[in-house]
């Protein structure tokens, strides 16, 4: 007899729930990719953006939201741009004025062009639940968690030595400093893979 190939959809969606979870931590479900006709420059642009969550690690790090832009003009001269949006946990140092690109083990300094901080604050409801004289529940606010964090964005330019680097790269990682913290954010295969593609078309 047969068995079923089928799975209770109690269970499917548990499974989808921790596969998310899980390839969400890994940053994974990164690697969106759009591509528009600037009619304003004259230009088509080609965006490929990345979100890596920080799920689970010992590190300030909470996520980073990545986008790479390769702008072609109408005289076909290309420039790629990189914008990070690095989020960091209350407490940590400041992150320097440095970003790293490592690939396939060779270190690429970037220059960065701009860099921004703002400090956002979050309140998080505190709730218990209540017996009322009818035995029936009510849930209560019992009070407010403060959370706060720091958000930093860098702007920098990708060169051609760079992106001719990366069509062949096995593996790209970035890097930051944030005191005695070294952060290291790892494109993984899904993600390179559609950059790789984004950026040759």
């Amino acid at each position: 007899m047969r068995k079923s190939m089928f799975v209770s959809k109690p269970n499917a969606l548990l499974v989808l729930i921790f596969s998310g979870l899980f390839f969400q931590g890994c940053g994974i479900l990164g690697g969106r990719v759009t591509t528009e006709e600037d009619i304003v420059y004259a230009s088509k642009r080609t965006k490929w953006e990345y979100v890596y969550n920080n799920l689970g690690r010992i590190s300030p790090l909470l996520s980073l939201n990545q986008s790479i832009v390769k702008e072609t003009n109408a005289n076909k001269v290309t420039s790629y741009t990189v914008y990070d949006i690095v989020n960091l946990s209350d407490g940590s140092f400041a992150l320097e004025n440095k970003v790293f690109m490592i690939i396939d083990n060779d270190v690429f300094p970037m220059k960065i062009e701009t860099k921004e901080l703002v400090a956002a604050k979050t309140l998080e409801e505190k709730r218990a639940d209540v017996v009322k004289s009818d035995s029936t529940k009510v849930s209560v606010v019992t009070g407010y968690a403060e959370n706060n964090k720091t958000i930093v964005k860098f702007k920098y330019k990708l060169n051609e030595n760079i992106m001719s680097r990366l069509q062949s790269a096995e593996r790209v990682l970035f890097r930051y400093y944030a005191g005695p913290d070294m952060i290291t954010v790892e494109l993984k295969s899904i993600g390179l893979g559609r950059l790789k593609k984004a950026m040759a078309e």
